[in-house]
């Protein structure tokens, strides 16, 4: 699926809805040399994020908001190919999170609020590593998909009725799912070039997420 298309879809969603309240546009980072999830063997799990603080993706989200609590839903879709001289590798991921938000302190002027939200996420993870040489090495399929776990600690700036600035971030998240490898290895049986199966990890995903948000004017009606 192209990034426009699911676009068009998770808008749509929340037009059927018609429960709108704030429209977000988050930028994603990973902290402390964590990684989205363990099992990436190809090319994520191997980057280098030795600095501690490393770009992710950027994601959007819907919140709607009632009596200093809110659910908000973020979707994020991350599809790329990338080709050197000894092989190419095609990555897609996509996930789908909900939040549950408690408001913990607001200023007297209203332009600052704090929130914790427990969250949980959905998620789809494929990785295709394609070698040039296939003599003596051979294709690498990784997919993995599951639930992640987490609390977001949360601080946001209002500029004005319709504009915020939000900064929040995570500190753990932990994993549960299954996870696949494959490899075309011709000399083995299929049962025998796919390994896998259930997958936890705990703390492992720590990340920062810098959005800014958009609030809807209430109807009249």
């Amino acid at each position: 699926m192209r990034p426009t298309i699911f676009l068009f879809f998770f808008l749509t969603s929340i037009s059927i809805f018609g429960q709108s309240k704030s429209l977000k546009i988050y930028s994603n980072f990973l902290l402390l040399g964590s990684e989205r999830y363990k099992s990436e063997p190809i090319f994520i799990a191997t980057r280098d994020n030795n600095n501690g603080f490393e770009f992710e993706q950027i994601t959007i989200a819907f919140r709607k908001e009632k009596e200093k609590r809110f659910w908000e839903y973020e979707a994020g879709f991350l599809m790329f190919s990338e080709e050197d001289s000894i092989n190419q590798l095609d990555h897609f991921d996509v996930h789908f999170r909900v939040e549950k938000g408690y408001q913990l302190k607001e200023s007297s002027n209203g332009k600052f609020k704090f929130y914790l939200s427990p969250a949980a996420k959905a998620y789809y993870w494929k990785e295709e590593d394609i070698p040039k040489n296939t003599i003596d090495e051979f294709p690498i399929t990784n997919w993995l998909g599951g639930i992640n776990l987490t609390i977001f600690l949360r601080g946001e700036y209002h500029f004005s009725e319709q504009w915020h600035l939000d900064l929040n971030i995570s500190f753990f998240g932990s994993n549960f799912g299954v996870d696949f490898q494959k490899i075309e290895n011709p000399i083995l049986t299929d049962r025998q070039q796919t390994q896998g199966g259930y997958d936890f990890d705990i703390r492992q995903e720590r990340i920062l997420r810098i959005g800014l948000g958009y609030t809807f004017k209430k109807s009249k009606t």
